[in-house]
């Protein structure tokens, strides 16, 4: 698994600078560089503006009492999509792209909680005898006549 990791970390930026190329040749240089910095102030926008609507969003599920998960979720993605547009190149910002689209973050959200496993979070084994309770006692008896008050004062009408 590090191996293919290691080979797309070294594969992706020939494929980028490739495509580059590509692109430069059909729509002209200047277009492919104006491209290019709009998408790094896009990026740069969104990571400098996208998290006060994750922090809002956070928020907003933590005082309705639903879980923040998805939430987080989101933020991490659209963190992820701004620092992928910050990235020169055409093939990161179609990932970009597609992160910034709330079906995919779904879908890939879905997937990691079918993946995910919960560690150490395991519910205690049921005792089989009484469940005990230590602690010391003294045995009040009751008196056989409640005694008045002595400074007892009546409300005349």
């Amino acid at each position: 698994m590090a191996w293919a990791f290691l080979v797309g970390l070294l594969t992706l930026p020939v494929a980028e600078i490739m495509v580059w190329i590509k692109v430069s040749e059909s729509i002209g240089g200047l277009a492919t560089v104006g491209l290019t910095i709009l998408a790094i102030l896009a990026g740069s926008a969104l990571l400098r503006h996208g998290r006060l609507g994750v922090a809002l969003d956070l928020k907003s599920r933590l005082e309705r009492g639903d879980p923040p998960g998805p939430a987080v979720f989101d933020g991490i993605c659209l963190t992820l999509a701004g620092v992928l547009l910050m990235l020169p190149g055409f093939i990161s910002d179609g990932f970009a792209l597609l992160l910034l689209l709330p079906p995919v973050r779904a879908l890939l959200l879905q997937a990691i909680v079918a993946r995910a496993v919960v560690i150490g979070a395991q519910a205690p084994a049921s005792s089989s005898g009484p469940t005990v309770i230590d602690g010391d006692y003294q045995i009040i008896t009751p008196e056989s006549e409640p005694k008045p008050p002595t400074d007892h004062k009546r409300l005349e009408p």
